[in-house]
């Protein structure tokens, strides 16, 4: 890591948060995810969405959904 002059810096902190059930980074679970969740159930689970397995099963189904509802509301 550098500062903005270009010197070397021996560590450096960074804030760091992580929010289940935000399926789409936004910082909130809100409509979206719950949009997002159910656009993909019965789906097979890949790289474009394997966030919305929020059980993490394997499968997209209502205990993902049901998981979302848990977390609703909630934000970063």
């Amino acid at each position: 890591m550098y500062d903005d002059p270009g010197n070397t810096l021996g560590s450096a902190s960074v804030t760091f948060g992580l929010l289940f059930g935000d399926v789409n980074g936004d910082g909130t679970v809100d409509k979206l995810e719950f949009a997002s969740i159910h656009a993909t159930a019965g789906q097979q689970i890949d790289s474009s969405n394997f966030r919305n397995d929020l059980t993490l099963d394997g499968r997209m189904n209502n205990k993902d959904v049901a998981t979302y509802k848990t977390f609703r509301g909630d934000s970063l």
